[in-house]
């Protein structure tokens, strides 16, 4: 059925950059990929949210350097109105770890906007790639390089263990030599009501005294997990899910299906081809990461936990981003209604209710801990 004659001729097709381990399994071993028994996120609505066929595609230093220096910009559209770009990370620390496969960088990029009556904001998952954790200067410049090309607003990282030491190294200004562009370093975000959200103000402003570049932007939200935090997190990403407002790269296979009708996608070389097919894969990945995410209910919490070394690393980082622009869809419906936005708001309009253990919501704001314990 696929032509294979050989052996070898398989074995090509799974050393493909271009071809992900979910397209070997459900394309040549006729695996289905679904949702685990139990599983909080359901494989059938994030595959109506895979969407978009053309997301974001970084420039090469040589695209960059060449035609932005004769009045291009080869890399990405124009940004809609009132559009927000977030760089979201979910940083590693080593190449290895105690669970096999689950110490990988992740980096992505979401943009949100409105809809058109401004009842929700919609969320495009337009990028994401992995650099190992032992790369920590080719991660950091990676970051900027993304944050720079993608015209970003925001940095949501997660601030846990190397986190911290991360954004103090990226607070400092920055010039990049292949570019040739001095970039100015990370400071925390300046809404307080929002970076709140995601760590306590304590947490905010202890890093603003660690900023080191006095004309820092302030882009920088730090995640510190709580089993509340991670509860709402999650709850936030089901609802963009279900009521498809949280959009994805088109899956891989399908991409590949059109990509091959195109004469210009077969005169592309290997490393080309990886490059526009990259972010589709590593979104593919964190479905099948998502949808294996166990549920059970823990102090009144909900709790995801993976399979014994299975990833959790992509998932991760894009519930950070979604949950941001969760914040400003409340900020934008309360808005318009001339109104403060406080933590109730998410309880109201997404119909959550928050727990009656009000001992243990109690000790849990306060204590940043329990993140190990909550979801991972």
């Amino acid at each position: 059925y696929h032509g294979f004659t050989t052996q070898e001729e398989f074995d090509a097709i799974k050393e493909d950059a271009t071809v992900s381990e979910e397209e070997i399994l459900m394309e040549y071993w006729n695996e289905p990929q679904n949702s685990i028994e139990g599983s909080f996120y359901s494989m059938e609505k994030f595959k109506e949210n895979q969407v978009i066929e053309n997301g974001f595609i970084p420039p090469t230093v040589h695209d960059f350097v060449f035609k932005y220096n004769r009045g291009e910009k080869p890399w990405f559209r124009e940004k809609r109105f009132e559009e927000v770009r977030a760089i979201y990370v979910d940083f590693a620390g080593t190449d290895t770890s105690g669970k096999e496969g689950n110490d990988n960088t992740v980096i992505g990029c979401m943009c949100g906007y409105p809809n058109k009556q401004r009842t929700r904001m919609i969320r495009d998952t337009e990028y994401m790639e992995i650099k190992s954790g032992g790369e920590k200067e080719e991660t950091e410049k990676r970051i900027r390089e993304l944050f720079f090309f993608y015209d970003a607003d925001v940095f949501i990282y997660d601030n846990r263990n190397i986190g911290e030491d991360r954004y103090i190294d990226l607070s400092k200004p920055y010039f990049h030599e292949e570019l040739g562009i001095q970039m100015d370093g990370f400071g925390i975000y300046d809404d307080e009501k929002i970076t709140s959200m995601f760590c306590d103000n304590s947490k905010t402003t202890y890093l603003k005294t660690k900023t080191v570049d006095t004309n820092a932007r302030y882009v920088a939200i730090p995640v510190v997990g709580s089993l509340e935090r991670n509860h709402n997190f999650h709850v936030a990403m089901q609802n963009a899910v279900n009521n498809n407002t949280f959009r994805t790269l088109m899956d891989n296979m399908s991409l590949k299906h059109i990509l091959n009708e195109d004469k210009d996608w077969i005169l592309l070389d290997s490393e080309e081809r990886a490059r526009r097919t990259i972010g589709h894969i590593q979104v593919d990945k964190m479905i099948v990461e998502a949808v294996e995410l166990r549920k059970d209910i823990i102090r009144g919490f909900i709790q995801l936990s993976e399979i014994p070394h299975h990833e959790k690393d992509r998932i991760v980082a894009t519930i950070y981003g979604n949950y941001f622009f969760t914040q400003l869809e409340l900020k934008m419906l309360k808005g318009d209604q001339h109104e403060d936005l406080n933590e109730e708001d998410f309880y109201d309009i997404y119909d959550v209710s928050p727990s009656r253990n009000i001992v243990s919501r109690s000790k849990i704001n306060s204590v940043e801990d329990d993140w190990e314990n909550a979801f991972y």
